[in-house]
Formats: structure tokens, C-alpha cells, sequence
């Protein structure tokens, strides 16, 4: 037998309850036990209503507007109106209002708010042009413990995970498409932030109790503590919101189906949770949260998270918390969303397993839920138990609000949309929720960059800046962009880079004597390194990139022309002109065109959003799709006379973006065609889309 567990530190009002993992424990010789427990606080006077200021909405859609200050008020707002119009005239737009004697939003259309921006702010009239940004007020719930309650104790957490900006696009559904299974110890019917029953005041439903158990008797693991481990989790998620009471639940509408899988003391074998999820899928539920675990991958539940997968249901599950590099199950399956815990300052918890098999961290310190019966039903609880339900939370706002995604969307979505934290692709494959990034609708743009290093930029992409007016020693070839959007890097032949926005410089190859020219370059997961390649496959690796591996020491049948990193950041791809993909690190592969007779070489390659496939695209404009990459057109009659240099996927994975070398943008699936340059001093080279 054996038992893992972390015992979590005394302070000064708080009762600390055994964390506890089990292994190989009795009954079948297996037990899962919940990975973090929940001790109580003190009851506090309730404190005055939560409020927070508007912010801007992440990612703010591409309105078609800019927005004019100018340099000197007019005289009277006929002659504000004057002067709008003549801005207006100059960009081919339409003044949609004037704010005042000194500004004024003109329409020019979501295709040319970036160049519209630039020409007006060049303009010695004006003083700022730049394209609207929309604010909203931001749904703030007055849940007393939102702000402070129980002696100074407070929900962190939902400010770090930005659900206030979340919360003003979608307040979750009741309805039981989107309620999320939480899948533990029984709910306490009797906490008051937890309302059972159907209808508009009920929160949480009442499911199957796997383990026969009408009486509460069971003890499976012989332990003496008991732990009200699902009230805890149930309340992080669908706890009664705005109702001036108690703790707001993350995903406010969201109700629980709550189906008991463990004892009251936290332990259940993979028959409880197995049968658990089984009933889940069947009754409906689409997302279920299991805040358990143990070291063993057993068949019995992955048989089940195998069907939850056939049937389209997302599981969260829990990392488990014993500070190694350890794999837990579920939560280390493939198909499931594991989740490790952060603390107040985003980084990993010390007690959070850690390695790129932890997909997603949340905050699990310090987190104030439901916890027993009656007003004093609350409590503090550590654990990457804690975690795993604001990942659940976040899937339900996200369902809610897109009722036609599939739980492959939805991880998509959550892993794309999670913030950089110290660790991110080494400790936690991709980052740290952010919920009101994830639920805000994606924008989208790109960027184009010629070979001179000048920058175009259409949709909501944004211009920091380009090499254009510099005596450049070699010509621009490849391009990556920052994970905020908020900046780029580019890469000449010889392997110099150049910066702008937020990116950072972590190194060139350009005061190196190279075999091989550079001919491909792209980002770390976090933005804070890169790695460059060159036609021979030589890899260059900067800032926080890893090595994985090179062809510089193969004889290529043909030269490299390009790379692609994969969706965690631990691995790329290699493509060579004749379509041979080469794989190093996490990449997987997919397939390639090395065997085929090309009308045209490849020119480029795009990974999906989720790692699991690639385009490829030939110099004619063909496409070549591998893994999960949708085939959505190619450029074949189309009759463009230039050679195809790149393409881009769209954030969703739907469509991509085709560039050839006089300018000319090909969209296909849910790609938007934004505009290309209307001439060039220099060819395009590259492309990136967001």
C-alpha cells in the first residue's frame, strides 16, 4: 500500500485538513481520493458591495473605426464637424460622431483601420489616431466575499482570472447542456450558497450515488477524518452569484450536477469513477470536473474517459499535489484537460505536480468556497483540487456562449487564451487560465512582411514598427509574432533580428559565419525566446527556446524552407522544399509530400491550434493538409501570376491565410480576406495571423 500526500501549513484562524493522493489502497487495491481538502474559517460581519472599474474588453473587435483627437479644439462644434468631415474625406470614411470640439470616430471599415490610423495620425492637425477600442462596465457580483469577508478573507482568485471581463459577455446557462458534472464526495444539500433543486433558485441537481451508499456509511479507505471535499469544489464553480450572500461561483449561472464517486472520506476505486462518468455523458452533462486521483492508469477509467471523448464531453481533471514531476490519472490521460495550481504571485504552487503533461494551471491557493451547512458554510482550501474548477467554471461561460463547439474547441480556446507564467512550457505546457481572454470574442487579423523588413498590417493587427527605412545587410525572410499580439520579430538571411512591440531580443546569428542561410523562424510558448533555422536544418535556439534538434548533419534531399513550433512550445517542425516534414521534440508526424511528384516546391508550412496536424503550401498555391488540419481551398485557378511564400491558420483552426510575393491574400474556411498592399517597394515574404 501506499499513500502520497502534502499537509498543508497552520495559520493563525484556520484548521488545516489532511491533503491526501492515494495509490494502491484497499478495496480492489485501488482508491481515489480527492487531491486537495478544504479547512474552515471564521465568520466575518458582511462587508459593502464589490466594485471595479470598466476595463477594455480583451481583445476589443476590429470596429472599422478610428478614433481623432486633434492637435487644437475648434472654435464651435459646427466647425469640429467641419473639420471631421474633412478628416473623414481624406481616409474615404464617414463620421460616425464628434465627442466635443477636439475629436471625433470616423467609419473606414475593418479592412483599413490600420492604414486609416497611420495617415491620419501622420496629418500635423492631429494629435492621436488610432482605431476604436470598446470599454464596457464590467459585471461585478455582490457577493460579500467577492471583496472581504470572514475576518479579511477574499475570491482572488476571480479578479487574477479576469472573470469579472468574462462575466460581461456570458453569465453561463442554467440548462444542462452546459452544467458541469462534478463528480466527488456528496454536496451538503444544507449550504445556503449551494440551493438544490430545479428551477431559477437552484444551483445544484442531485445525481447517482455510485457508491449504493444511502446511509453515508462507507469508509472504503479505513480513514477518521471526514472531508466535505465536493461542497468545496461544487461551490468554486456554480455557487449562488449575486445574491448579497456568501461567495460568488465561477461560472455564476452555471449549475452542478453533483454524482457521488467518493466516500465521506474522499475515497472511491476506478468502479465509482468510471461509472460516474458513464452517467454523467448520459445525463447530458458536457463538461465534468474530477478533482482526483491517483499513480495508476487503469483501464476501468480510461475506458470511460475514452467515452466521454466518443460522446464529445470535456473532463478537467486535478494534477495532484506533491511538487514532482509525477503522473496522475486521469489528469495525465491525453484526452483529458489536466490542470495544475498557481498562487497569488502566478507561480506554480510548490505542492502542484509539474511537467508538460500538466496542460493548464489556475489559482489553487487561498481559495475561499462552500464548505459544510449553515452561515458559517465556508472555508479555505489549497490544492490543485481548487484549480480544476475554474478550468470547469471558464468551459462553461465558453459552451455557454458558443453552444455549438466541441469539447476539443473548448481546450483549444482555454489552452490558446491562457497568460504566460514562470514555468509556462516547462512546468505547465501552456499557461494559466484567463477567463475573460478565453470568453471574449476571438479578433482577428495579420500581418505581411516584405523582404526590405517593411510591415502591413490589416484587421485588428497592430503596427509597432519596421526595418523599411534601414540599409539592411541582408533581406528579411521570416516573421513570428508575440503571444499578446502586441508585438513581432523579424529575421534576415543572415540570421540578425530585428525587434518591435513587446518582443524581446534574445539573440541572432547575425556576427556568425553560417553554412546556410536563415530561412524560417518561430516563438517559444511564452514569448520569450525563439528558434531560427536555416536551409541546411540547422537550428538556432534563443531565450527560453530548448534545443530538440536539427538536419544540419543529414543530406537533405531538398533545403529547408521553413518551420512551425507545436501547440506546447516543446517541439517544431521542419519542412524542406520538395514537402519532407521533419519532427524534434513533442512534434508529432502527421505525414508529408516527400514522396510526391510537386507541379510547384513547398514554400511554407502552418501547425493547427492544437498541435495534432499541419498545412503545407506549395509555390502554385496548392495546400496539403495532414492530421487535423481542414482541407478549405487552395489557390489552383485562381490565376494569381506570383509565387506563393507563406501561409497562416486562423485562431479557431478553421481556415488560413495564403500570402504571395506581390501582396496577394487568398482566405479560405473562416479566414476574412482584411486587405493587402495596394504596392510594393519590395516583395511580401512572410506572413502571420491571429
Amino acid at each position: 500500500m501506499s499513500l502520497f500526500s502534502r499537509t498543508r501549513r497552520h495559520r493563525t484562524q484556520r484548521v488545516t485538513a489532511l491533503v491526501a493522493l492515494a495509490g494502491a489502497l484497499a478495496l480492489s487495491g485501488l482508491a481515489s481520493v480527492p487531491l486537495a481538502a478544504a479547512a474552515t474559517v471564521p465568520v466575518a460581519p458582511t462587508v459593502p458591495r464589490a466594485t471595479a472599474p470598466a476595463t477594455p474588453i480583451a481583445g476589443s473587435p476590429n470596429t472599422g473605426r478610428v478614433v481623432v483627437q486633434l492637435e487644437q479644439p475648434a472654435a464651435s462644434s459646427a466647425a469640429a464637424a467641419r473639420t471631421a468631415a474633412h478628416l473623414a474625406d481624406t481616409v474615404d470614411g464617414n463620421v460616425v460622431t464628434t465627442l466635443g470640439n477636439d475629436s471625433a470616430v470616423i467609419d473606414v471599415g475593418k479592412a483599413n483601420v490600420a492604414s486609416a490610423s497611420r495617415e491620419l495620425a501622420a496629418r500635423a492637425d492631429v494629435a492621436v489616431a488610432e482605431p476604436e477600442v470598446q470599454y464596457r462596465a464590467l459585471d461585478v457580483p455582490n457577493d460579500p466575499c467577492v471583496s472581504s469577508c470572514f475576518g479579511g478573507y477574499n475570491q482572488w482568485a476571480l479578479q487574477k482570472l479576469d472573470l469579472f471581463r468574462a462575466w460581461s459577455v456570458t453569465h453561463g446557462s442554467a440548462n444542462n447542456v452546459t452544467r458541469v458534472a462534478v463528480l466527488d464526495t456528496r454536496v451538503t444539500t444544507t449550504n445556503p450558497d449551494l440551493p438544490v433543486g430545479p428551477g431559477p433558485g437552484g444551483k445544484v441537481d442531485i445525481g447517482p450515488d455510485e457508491l449504493h451508499d444511502p446511509g453515508n456509511t462507507a469508509n472504503l479507505c479505513g480513514l477518521s477524518s471526514k472531508v466535505d471535499h465536493g461542497t468545496s469544489i461544487a461551490g468554486i464553480i456554480g455557487a449562488a452569484t449575486n445574491n448579497g450572500a456568501g461567495v460568488a461561483g465561477a461560472g455564476w449561472d452555471t449549475r452542478v450536477l453533483s454524482i457521488r464517486v467518493l466516500d465521506d472520506y474522499g475515497c472511491g476505486n476506478q468502479v465509482t469513477i468510471a461509472n460516474g462518468i458513464h452517467d454523467a455523458v448520459d445525463m447530458g452533462a458536457r463538461i465534468i470536473n474530477l478533482s482526483l486521483g491517483q499513480l495508476t492508469n487503469d483501464q476501468t477509467v480510461g475506458d470511460a474517459v475514452a467515452y466521454a471523448e466518443a460522446h464529445n464531453v470535456l473532463i478537467v481533471a486535478a494534477s495532484g499535489n506533491d511538487g514532482i514531476n509525477a503522473k496522475v490519472y486521469p489528469a495525465a490521460d491525453p484526452g483529458v484537460l489536466s490542470v495544475g495550481a498557481t498562487d497569488r504571485s502566478d507561480r506554480l504552487a510548490s505542492f502542484s505536480n509539474y511537467g508538460t503533461w500538466v496542460k493548464l494551471a489556475a489559482p489553487g491557493v487561498d481559495i475561499l468556497s462552500t464548505y459544510g451547512s449553515g452561515p458559517n458554510g465556508f472555508a479555505l482550501g489549497d490544492g490543485t483540487s481548487s484549480a480544476a474548477p475554474f478550468v470547469s467554471a471558464t468551459a462553461a461561460l465558453l459552451l455557454a456562449a458558443n453552444p455549438g463547439w466541441s469539447a476539443q474547441d473548448l481546450t483549444s480556446r482555454l489552452l490558446s487564451s491562457s497568460v504566460y507564467v514562470p514555468g509556462t512550457g516547462s512546468r505547465v505546457a501552456a499557461g494559466r487560465l484567463n477567463a475573460g481572454i478565453a470568453v471574449n470574442p476571438v479578433t482577428r487579423g495579420y500581418w505581411l512582411a516584405a523582404t526590405d523588413g517593411g510591415m502591413f498590417t490589416y484587421g485588428d493587427a497592430s503596427f509597432h514598427g519596421s526595418a523599411g527605412a534601414l540599409p539592411l545587410v541582408k533581406p528579411v525572410i521570416a516573421m513570428s509574432v508575440t503571444p499578446s499580439s502586441q508585438g513581432y520579430w523579424l529575421a534576415a538571411t543572415d540570421g540578425g533580428v530585428f525587434t518591435y512591440g513587446d518582443a524581446g531580443f534574445h539573440g541572432s546569428t547575425g556576427n556568425l559565419r553560417l553554412k546556410a542561410p536563415i530561412v524560417g523562424m518561430t516563438r517559444t510558448a511564452s514569448g520569450n525566446g525563439y528558434w531560427l533555422v536555416a536551409s541546411d536544418g540547422g537550428v538556432f535556439s534563443f531565450g527560453d527556446a530548448p534545443f530538440y534538434g536539427s538536419t544540419g548533419n543529414l543530406r537533405l534531399k531538398a533545403p529547408i524552407v521553413g518551420m512551425a513550433r507545436t501547440a506546447s512550445g516543446n517541439g517544431y517542425w521542419l519542412v524542406a522544399s520538395d514537402g519532407g516534414v521533419f519532427t524534434f521534440g513533442d512534434a508529432r508526424f502527421f505525414g508529408s509530400t516527400g514522396a510526391l511528384d510537386l507541379v510547384q516546391p513547398i514554400s511554407g508550412i502552418a501547425a493547427t491550434p492544437s498541435g495534432n496536424g499541419y498545412w503545407l503550401v506549395a509555390g502554385d498555391g496548392g495546400v496539403f493538409t495532414f492530421g487535423d488540419a481542414p482541407f478549405a481551398g487552395s489557390a489552383g485557378g485562381s490565376g494569381i501570376p506570383s509565387r506563393f511564400v507563406g501561409m497562416a491558420g486562423t485562431p479557431d483552426g478553421g481556415g488560413y491565410w495564403m500570402l504571395a510575393e506581390n501582396g496577394t491574400i487568398l482566405n479560405f474556411g473562416d479566414a476574412t480576406n482584411y486587405g493587402a498592399p495596394a504596392a510594393l517597394n519590395k516583395p511580401t515574404i512572410a506572413i502571420a495571423g491571429h
